[in-house]
């Protein structure tokens, strides 16, 4: 196919697509204010609701100055339960 007939193609399938691209919904809480709660769960010591801020796909890792501290989001929140002063209440999973 010749380049500007691909490029038609492409455009005309963007056109036709673009109905469905303007239905598209985004969580209702941005990225920020995941966050803010999530540090508000850890100094409250609800880690499991702090944990609730990282992914559980697969791929996740935590990487802190270039080295890998976690290798899943399970180990990110124990590393969390380490943290946390005697005084914290520990909540059960």
């Amino acid at each position: 196919m010749r380049p500007i007939a691909t490029l038609m193609a492409v455009l005309m399938s963007l056109a036709l697509a673009g109905p469905a691209f303007a239905k598209t919904t985004f969580p209702k809480t941005t990225a920020e204010e995941a966050f803010r709660a999530s540090i508000a769960s850890i100094n409250s010591g609800d880690f499991q609701q702090a944990s609730r801020f990282y992914s559980r796909d697969k791929a996740f890792v935590w990487v802190e100055n270039g080295e890998l501290q976690f290798e899943s989001a399970e180990e990110a929140t124990a590393g969390l339960r380490g943290l946390s002063p005697p005084a914290f209440p520990q909540h059960s999973e």
